[in-house]
């Protein structure tokens, strides 16, 4: 694992020297020729981060309350932003330090001194921070990066402040950092060389928690129960600092361009040898625009019939790394690793398209495809008003995991995942919230703005891409359509549909009066216990249809009604007494299938009726 991210760090061209580091940067305070502060400029004209390539950064061990990151540092560091009360404070102590450096390297460009001067003069900070805080949309944070241009250079490009910093930057290791044993040399576990160890790795892995305001490390060992045979530090797994900055970047640099939200943790991925965007399949796991989707899939199929022909020979001996890390407690955790044929991907990924493909709840088209992220939410209970993304999403567990392995893998939906939905589905239908259920929503993850599918679309498809798979694996006939699917041989996908039919009837005999529907009131026990429930529905359902059939302007209505339930009631031949967890997924796929089905000769909003 560690070996192919050093690869990936080789063959991307990344940083990886020592003390310096690509950093997102929001904000850049500019200075004229001479000096003097002149405005706040946003790096992007949105005001989001832009990231800068060999910033100076700080890679030490030590306590870091009086070593501050050069030129490039948060709006709290170098503007004291939002403005501190005087003391000595954290802040206060990173600013002066901030500064300090900035003195420091005048020797290598001057200018910096008079900058220095201006950062500590009480004026200058003021009207930075009154700069910094009328910027609205999106806002300055204090944890936001700041860089220094000075008659418009930036200064961290400037090749004598890099080489000052080089300097500076190994004089603060080699103070901060123990000392090594002397011949500390080991074996890598990279490479297999003998190496001088580095006896901490870094850069450290950001935006895996909280949100990604806290940095984690991969490897660390700070207690005696971490550490074997008398070895300090990352001594226990021995690599260079060189290696160490490699695998750490190329994890940095995925997390940024190549990763895939999990509600939480965060998958990366990369190939064995680099794939063109167009090629690179991964995207449609996102939550993507739907003609981007629609385009991707056409290229995804054409791709896998260029590769199984022959035509693509650059593609058919290539491979596949995926991993899925999350972090907390300044660590990361690695939850899964996958590596595969690429070739393997790309039929996979396809497969996991189809099989949850869903007609939508209006009947007019297949639903818009989620995105991974999106199926795990679905997982969940409709989220509350005001509750934070990570409090939400953490009861998911490993199903995210078994998931992921579903849509790389090919491998069945598990039998947890089921679990859950059915639960979730029934709460929705038998509580109230059907609404909520079905309509889009934004994401409130803060790091996926895109659109998202509605949670009953992802439960839905989730629940035919169960059945599919089973049915595939036991060698059998998939059963399951994206549509209605009259013939299908369950009698437990033929009760959902009757109920559906049934709650449409009561809807219409009721004048499309907004009450209490049999949904909500026999949803719960007609999809568990089937025959206690359906006769006495279908009694009142006699009462239904004959009012319906006695009214001149419904007549055909009810006999339509009348007719749909004998050729129902026909395949069901005789009501289960109890159903299985897996007959109430098909109940609610019935159900829903039959809801999603725009009878022509009813002309009547299918979705309404469902709510009768």
């Amino acid at each position: 694992m560690l070996h192919e991210l050093v690869k990936y760090a080789e063959t991307h061209g990344l940083d990886i020297e020592p003390g310096f580091q690509a950093k997102p940067v929001w904000w850049c305070l500019s200075f004229g020729a001479n000096g003097s502060y002149n405005a706040v400029i946003p790096m992007t004209p949105d005001g989001k981060p832009k990231t800068l390539s060999r910033c100076p950064h700080f890679q030490g061990t030590s306590n870091k309350a009086n070593i501050s990151d050069f030129i490039v540092s948060t709006a709290e560091v170098v503007a004291l932003y939002p403005p501190h009360s005087k003391g000595k404070d954290h802040a206060s102590r990173k600013h002066s330090a901030y500064t300090k450096l900035l003195r420091d390297s005048a020797s290598a460009y001057p200018v910096l001194a008079v900058i220095a001067d201006q950062l500590d003069d009480e004026g200058v900070l003021q009207k930075i921070n009154t700069d910094l805080g009328t910027i609205k949309k999106p806002g300055v944070r204090p944890t936001h990066r700041l860089t220094i241009e000075v008659d418009g250079r930036f200064l961290h490009e400037v090749l004598d402040i890099q080489n000052w910093w080089r300097h500076k930057h190994r004089e603060l290791a080699g103070v901060q950092e123990p000392k090594r044993e002397s011949g500390q040399r080991m074996r890598s576990l990279i490479s297999g060389q003998l190496v001088e160890v580095a006896l901490t790795h870094a850069p450290r892995i950001r935006g895996l928690s909280d949100e990604g305001r806290r940095d984690n490390a991969l490897a660390s060992f700070n207690s005696p129960a971490f550490t074997s045979y008398g070895l300090k530090q990352s001594a226990n797994a021995a690599m260079s600092e060189s290696e160490a900055a490699a695998y750490c970047t190329a994890l940095n640099h995925m997390i940024e361009h190549s990763s895939v939200s999990l509600a939480g943790p965060v998958a990366v991925y990369w190939f064995k040898d680099r794939v063109e965007q167009d090629d690179n399949l991964f995207f449609l796991l996102e939550n993507g625009d739907e003609t981007e989707e629609l385009q991707a899939l056409r290229r995804a199929r054409d791709l896998f019939a260029s590769v199984q022909t022959g035509k693509r020979p650059d593609l058919g001996g290539n491979r596949f790394y995926s991993m899925i890390l999350s972090g907390g407690n300044s660590r990361v955790t690695v939850r899964e690793w996958m590596e595969g044929q690429f070739v393997d991907l790309v039929r996979n990924v396809i497969d996991w398209f189809d099989s949850l493909s869903i007609t939508s709840s209006g009947g007019s088209d297949v639903a818009r495809t989620p995105g991974i992220e999106r199926i795990v939410e679905c997982l969940l209970p409709l989220r509350k008003e005001r509750q934070k993304y990570l409090d939400w999403v953490r009861p998911v567990g490993h199903e995210r995991i078994s998931l992921w392995r579903s849509a790389l893998g090919g491998r069945p939906v598990p039998f947890s995942v089921l679990s859950r939905v059915v639960r979730h589905t029934q709460l929705d239908w038998t509580s109230g919230e059907y609404d909520r259920a079905l309509h889009p929503q934004p994401s409130q993850d803060p790091r996926n703005t895109r659109i998202v599918i509605s949670a009953l679309h992802a439960r839905m498809g989730l629940l035919k891409a169960y059945h599919m798979r089973l049915n595939r694996s036991h060698g059998k006939d998939p059963d399951m359509n994206a549509a209605l699917n009259e013939d299908h041989p369950h009698p437990a996908y033929h009760c959902g549909r009757l109920l559906q039919i049934l709650a449409r009837l009561q809807y219409e005999a009721l004048d499309r009066k907004l009450v209490t529907g049999l949904v909500q009131r026999y949803y719960g026990s007609a999809s568990t216990t089937p025959a206690l429930v359906f006769g006495r529905m279908l009694h009142i359902a006699q009462h239904h249809v004959a009012k319906l059939v006695g009214s001149d302007s419904k007549k055909g209505l009810g006999v339509w009604f009348e007719k749909t339930i004998a050729e129902i009631s026909t395949r069901i031949n005789e009501f289960p007494r109890t159903l299985s967890l897996e007959e109430q997924s098909l109940f609610a796929l019935g159900y829903y299938q039959q809801m999603a089905t725009r009878k022509s000769d009813t002309n009547q909003d299918t979705t309404e009726a469902a709510n009768g």
